[in-house]
């Protein structure tokens, strides 16, 4: 038995050596294979991470133009629609101005022709003066030289250009009347002259402190050449802080406003001005006792190049833009009409107070 079994446990003990030496070696190379599998996978990791990083980047740069670009963009429609804006109120300036100016001229020729008229008529009577004032120019001559108390004349040698003279070249009274109507229409000039300058003051193009009754004096004084003689203007202004604005745009404002009650406004009506302190804001009604607007236009009436007005009276742009100016004030514009037999509108301006 001894002899059989020794060889056998001596193999075993070599397998199991040979085994061990096996498992040895497979686990080194499996941990150099995980050393190295681990290296590549850091590598492969960073590589990855390196990519991720530079596409985002990229992609961040991208962003960041396209956001630039689209500001830029967005910048310059803001340009241009400031600019348009300004063009729309230039334009619509324009044409209240344009149409102004055309009553304005009626108004200023026809002075300016009884004026003349007056001026000539006057002329005429003082050429007719000629011979009393020659004749009472010599009498005064005569006096002066007189010694005594008595004047001897003769009479003989004047006598035919003296039967020349009529009762009427001695009416003083009548040139003079004449004279006083062309200064009236003079003086009619000069405060529609006045109120012009103050209207179109180019100074006011700023923001400043004003006198909102005494600007909206003007405006009705300007307005009256532009509307039919059959509409009377009401005037009811409290008394009031100053106001702070732009006084050439909110004159802008109110001419249109004015105007557009006017037009509303078949034969007699009135138009009422009226200001008023409301929850701590100045408050303008411009109401008009005219047609009122109709319930399918009200919507609209703020909208750009909307009007109801026949081809070449209207642009349809003053509505939006007055509502534009009053909002760049710090303000806001409401309207209340009404159609029927109570038909009328008021629009309702609030502004703030100076300071």
């Amino acid at each position: 038995i001894y002899t059989d079994v020794t060889p056998f446990l001596a193999h075993v003990r070599e397998t199991m050596a040979t085994l061990r030496r096996s498992t040895a070696d497979n686990q080194a190379l499996f941990e150099a294979s995980t050393r190295d599998t681990e290296t590549r996978l850091g590598l492969a990791t960073l590589r990855t991470l390196i990519f991720v990083m530079g596409t985002l980047l990229f992609l961040f740069v991208v962003l960041f133009v396209v956001i630039h670009h689209a500001a830029g963009i967005m910048a310059q429609q803001e340009r241009d629609r400031e600019r348009a804006q300004h063009q729309l109120a230039q334009w619509e300036k324009m044409a209240s101005l344009g149409q102004m100016v055309a009553s304005v001229t009626h108004q200023l020729n026809t002075p300016l022709a009884f004026g003349q008229s007056n001026l000539h008529m006057a002329l005429q009577a003082l050429e007719r003066f000629r011979l009393p004032l020659r004749t009472a120019a010599t009498f005064t001559r005569l006096v002066r030289g007189a010694r005594g108390e008595h004047v001897s004349i003769t009479v003989a040698p004047a006598r035919k250009m003296v039967a020349a003279a009529v009762d009427d070249d001695f009416d003083a009274e009548t040139p003079k009347a004449m004279l006083e109507d062309t200064l009236h229409g003079l003086e009619q000039m000069r405060d529609l002259v006045g109120h012009l300058g103050e209207f179109t003051r180019l100074d006011r193009s700023q923001a400043t402190s004003f006198d909102l009754a005494r600007s909206l004096r003007n405006v009705i004084y300007i307005a009256h050449s532009t509307m039919p003689t059959d509409i009377r203007v009401i005037e009811e202004f409290a008394e009031l802080p100053e106001a702070r604005g732009n006084v050439s745009q909110l004159n802008q404002v109110f001419l249109n406003l004015i105007n557009n009650a006017a037009q509303a406004i078949t034969g007699p009506g009135t138009i009422t001005v009226r200001t008023s302190l409301a929850d701590g804001r100045i408050r303008i009604d411009i109401a008009d006792t005219g047609c009122g607007i109709a319930e399918a236009y009200r919507p609209h009436i703020w909208d750009d190049y909307f009007t109801t007005k026949p081809p070449g009276e209207g642009t349809g742009l003053g509505l939006g833009i007055a509502r534009t100016i009053v909002a760049e004030h710090g303000g806001e514009i409401t309207v209340d009409t009404r159609t029927g037999a109570d038909s009328g509108t008021t629009f309702s301006i609030y502004l703030p107070v100076a300071g």
